[in-house]
C-alpha cells in the first residue's frame, strides 16, 4: 500500500481516518540518513474528494501530500505539521488553509502559503467532544467552519487574513449521529431520543429546517443500535436534499424530501 496509488474509492465511506505505521525505512537520504522510523497516515476531504496524507520521519515536522487522481500521483503540499498527534485534516474550500483536529477538544489552522499556524479552536464547553469537523462551501469570502460534538454544533468563520475563528451560532443536541453534505451545508443530527434535525448552513449561522422522527422498524438492527444508523444516507439529488434508507428485512428503499418544513415519504422502491 506504501508504494502504489491510494485512490479515494478505499477510504470515501470511512468516518475514522487510516493509519497505519511503515515498518521499513526510507533510503539512506539526506532527508533521513539515519534510517529513522516512518509513521504514515491517510485522511479523506470530503469537501475536495481527495486523499491527504501525512508523513512524519522519527521526529521531524510531518510533511503533507495530496491525491491526484488525474495522474495518480500525491502532489506535495508546503507546511510542515509539528503537532505529533493529528486526528483529522480537512482543505478549507480555497485550499489556502489545513485544518487539523490534533485532539478531541481542539482543532487548529494552518495558513498552507505560508506554512505557519494562524489560528486555534477548542470545543466551547469542556463537556463536547469532536466527532468530526468539516470546512463548508460558499463564497470564497466566507470561510466558515463546523464542528461536530456529542452536545451538538459549533459552527466558526475564519476572519481575514486567518487571524482567528470567530463563533457564529452553537446549537445543543445530545448527539448520538450525524450527517453532512459538503456541496450544500446541510447537516442532519440524530439524538439520543431518536429525534432527527435538519440544519443548513448560512452565512450568519446554522438555520434549522425540520424536526422528524423516522420509522424504521423492521429492519435488521434495533434502534438502540448505532449501527442502525448506517442504513440511512443525507444526499442532494435534483437540488433537493433526501433522507434514504433500506429496509433490509422488506428489501424496500424509501426516499423523504423536505416538503413544507418537514420531510415527508416522497419514493418507496
Amino acid at each position: 500500500m506504501t508504494s502504489g496509488m491510494l485512490t479515494k474509492s478505499h477510504v470515501q465511506l470511512c468516518k475514522m481516518p487510516i493509519s497505519w505505521e511503515v515498518n521499513s525505512t526510507k533510503p539512506d537520504t539526506d532527508e533521513n540518513p539515519d534510517k529513522q522510523p516512518v509513521a504514515t497516515q491517510v485522511f479523506y476531504d470530503t469537501l475536495h474528494e481527495e486523499l491527504i496524507k501525512l508523513t512524519r520521519v522519527g521526529d521531524s515536522a510531518a510533511t503533507v501530500t495530496i491525491s491526484d487522481h488525474t495522474n495518480s500521483t500525491w502532489v506535495e503540499c508546503d507546511c510542515g505539521i509539528p503537532d505529533k498527534t493529528v486526528v483529522r485534516m480537512k482543505f478549507s474550500a480555497t485550499r489556502n488553509f489545513l485544518a487539523l483536529q490534533v485532539n478531541i477538544r481542539e482543532v487548529k489552522v494552518v495558513d498552507v502559503r505560508q506554512g505557519l499556524l494562524v489560528a486555534a479552536r477548542s470545543c466551547r464547553s469542556h463537556k463536547s467532544r469532536i466527532t468530526n469537523v468539516y470546512w463548508c462551501k460558499g463564497p470564497l469570502t466566507a470561510q466558515q467552519f463546523l464542528f461536530v460534538t456529542n452536545t451538538g454544533a459549533e459552527l466558526y468563520a475564519l476572519k481575514p487574513q486567518g487571524s482567528s475563528l470567530k463563533h457564529l451560532k452553537t446549537v445543543q443536541h445530545q448527539t448520538r449521529y450525524h450527517w453532512f453534505v459538503n456541496s450544500s451545508n446541510w447537516l442532519l443530527v440524530v439524538d439520543l431520543k431518536h429525534i432527527f434535525s435538519l440544519y443548513q448552513v448560512q452565512p450568519k449561522g446554522l438555520t434549522r429546517r425540520c424536526k422528524f422522527e423516522l420509522n424504521c422498524h423492521g429492519t435488521n438492527y434495533n434502534a438502540q443500535n448505532e449501527a442502525y444508523y448506517d442504513q440511512i444516507s443525507l444526499v442532494e439529488m435534483y437540488n433537493e436534499v433526501m433522507v434514504v434508507y433500506i429496509n433490509e428485512q422488506k428489501g424496500k428503499l424509501y426516499i423523504l424530501g423536505l416538503v413544507n418544513e418537514t420531510m415527508t415519504q416522497k419514493y418507496v422502491y
